[in-house]
C-alpha cells in the first residue's frame, strides 16, 4: 500500500461550536463532480512503492451570504511519487467537487459560522466521491489503483500538558449485610 503524508487542511483555529451551530441549520443537498484532471507520466510500468501527498481546500461560494442555499467547492489534488525516485510524479489527480446544502433559517446563521462550517464539513461530504474517483481514474489509467486512505483531521500537537497524579485507590470494603 502506498504511503501517504497528512492531509494539508487548514484546520487552525477552527471553531468547532461554529460548525456544530451551522450543522443544526443545513441538509445536505447535493454533491457533484464540476471538473477533475489526470495526467500519467508515461508508459512505464509503476515501480516498487508509491509516495502519495495530497492537497485540499474550501471555497465558500456565495460570500455575500442570503438566500437557503450555501454551495461549497472542495479542491483536492493527489500526487504518487515513486519512493526510489521522489522527483518523479507518476500520476496527479486533480478534482473540484461541489457540496451544496439548505439552510433552515439563514437568518439564524453568521457569516463567521457559515466559514468554519465550510472549512471542514464539506469534505467529510465530498471525501468518499474524492476517494472513488481517484482510485477509478488510477485503474482506468493502467495503473495499480490509489486507494486515499480515511479522512482524519487531527489538531497540531503542541506542548503537551501535564498529567494530574493519579491517586492511588484503595479496595472497597463491603460491609456484610
Amino acid at each position: 500500500m502506498p504511503q501517504a503524508s497528512p492531509l494539508p487542511a487548514e484546520m487552525d483555529n477552527l471553531d468547532m461550536e461554529a460548525v456544530a451551530r451551522v450543522a443544526q441549520e443545513v441538509e445536505l443537498q447535493d454533491i457533484y463532480l464540476m471538473q477533475s484532471a489526470v495526467s500519467r507520466l508515461g508508459p512505464e510500468p509503476v515501480q516498487g512503492k508509491l509516495m502519495l501527498t495530497f492537497d485540499c481546500a474550501t471555497r465558500l461560494l456565495n460570500e455575500a451570504g442570503g438566500g437557503h442555499l450555501l454551495p461549497v467547492a472542495c479542491d483536492f489534488a493527489v500526487a504518487a511519487r515513486e519512493e526510489e525516485e521522489p522527483q518523479r510524479e507518476v500520476v496527479r489527480v486533480e478534482a473540484t467537487f461541489l457540496v451544496s446544502y439548505q439552510l433552515a433559517e439563514p437568518q439564524k446563521i453568521t457569516q463567521e459560522d457559515l466559514h468554519h462550517f465550510a472549512r471542514i464539513n464539506p469534505l467529510y461530504n465530498a471525501w468518499a466521491y474524492w476517494r472513488e474517483l481517484v482510485h477509478s481514474m488510477t485503474l482506468r489509467m493502467g495503473l495499480p489503483p490509489l486507494l486515499v486512505p480515511l479522512l482524519k483531521i487531527v489538531p497540531r500537537q503542541g506542548p503537551k500538558a501535564p498529567r494530574p497524579e493519579k491517586k492511588p485507590r484503595g479496595r472497597r470494603r463491603q460491609s456484610p449485610a
